[in-house]
C-alpha cells in the first residue's frame, strides 16, 4: 500500500515515487473504460514503431542511437573502468557481492524507519518521499537549519554510508534510494545539484546516500554492489553519479 504524504506547495499529485510493491495497482478496473485507451495506444504503438525504426537505422548507418545502458555486471564493469578504478580489485569485490550485508542493512533500516517507496528522505528526522521540487525540500533544511522543533520526527542513522558534504554540517539528509528507480533518477537529475548547490556546497547539509534496493528492479542490487565496491577506492560518489547519467 502506497503511503499518502501530505500535498506541500508546488507538490504535484503525480507518481513521484516507486513503491515497495506493485501489487494491487489493477483493481476495480471498469473493462468498458479501456476501449478508447486501447485505441490511443494502438494508434501510439504505430508512431512509435516507426520512431523506433528511424533509430535503429540511424544506429546501423552510425548515428546517434539511444544511448542509456543497462544495468548489469557488464555495463557496472565497463563503468569502473571509465572511472580508472583498479578493476581486478573491483571485479574481485563485485563478483563476491561483497556488500550484500551492508546493503541488506541499509534496507531493514529503511523498513524500520517506515520507508515504503523509493526515493525517501529523512532531513534532520523529517520525512519526504519521493522526487518533488526543490522548494519543497528548501521548505523542511530551512525549517531544520532554524533549529526549529518538528513533530514526529524520526531518528535514522546515517551508518557507515557515504556522506557527501561537510560531515559537521548542522542538517543530515538521507536519501534510500534505489539506482533503477525513475523517480530517484529524476531526483538526482533535477533536483539534487540545486540541493548541493545552496546547501551541501555551503556547509550546510551533508547528503547520505542509503542503499533500498526494490526487488522487482534486477539491476538495483548490482548496482548498490558497484557503487560499495567503488567506494572502497575512494570513487562512491562518481559510481553513484555515473550509475544514474548512463541511464539517461
Amino acid at each position: 500500500m502506497e503511503e499518502q504524504q501530505p500535498v506541500l506547495p508546488g507538490q504535484s499529485n503525480q507518481p513521484s515515487f516507486e513503491p515497495v510493491s506493485r501489487a494491487g495497482r489493477l483493481k476495480n478496473i471498469d473493462i468498458s473504460k479501456l476501449f478508447l485507451p486501447l485505441a490511443i495506444i494502438l494508434a501510439g504503438v504505430m508512431v512509435s514503431g516507426t520512431i523506433v525504426y528511424i533509430n535503429f537505422s540511424k544506429a546501423q548507418l552510425g548515428g546517434e542511437g539511444n544511448k542509456k545502458q543497462e544495468l548489469n555486471a557488464v555495463s557496472l564493469k565497463k563503468w569502473a573502468k571509465e572511472l580508472k578504478l583498479d578493476t581486478t580489485a573491483f571485479n574481485s569485490c563485485f563478483d563476491a557481492s561483497k556488500y550484500t550485508d551492508e546493503i541488506n542493512k541499509d534496507i531493514q533500516d529503511g523498513s524500520t524507519a517506515g520507508v515504503e517507496g523509493t526515493p525517501t528522505f529523512y532531513i534532520n528526522g523529517t520525512k519526504i518521499v519521493g522526487a518533488q521540487p526543490f522548494e519543497n525540500f528548501k521548505t523542511i533544511i530551512d525549517v531544520a537549519l532554524a533549529k526549529s522543533a518538528v513533530a514526529g520526527a524520526i531518528t535514522v542513522s546515517v551508518d557507515d554510508d557515504p556522506v557527501l558534504g561537510n560531515a559537521a554540517a548542522p542538517v543530515t539528509m538521507i536519501e534510500f534510494s534505489d539506482f533503477q528507480c525513475p523517480y530517484c533518477l529524476r531526483f538526482w537529475q533535477e533536483t539534487l545539484p540545486q540541493i548541493k548547490q545552496a546547501y551541501v556546497d555551503t556547509g550546510k547539509v551533508k547528503f547520505v546516500y542509503r542503499d533500498f534496493p526494490l526487488s522487482f528492479h534486477p539491476g538495483a542490487m548490482p548496482a548498490a554492489q558497484a557503487a560499495n565496491c567503488a567506494n572502497k577506492q575512494g570513487k562512491y560518489w562518481e559510481m553513484h553519479d555515473l550509475i544514474f547519467k548512463k541511464q539517461i
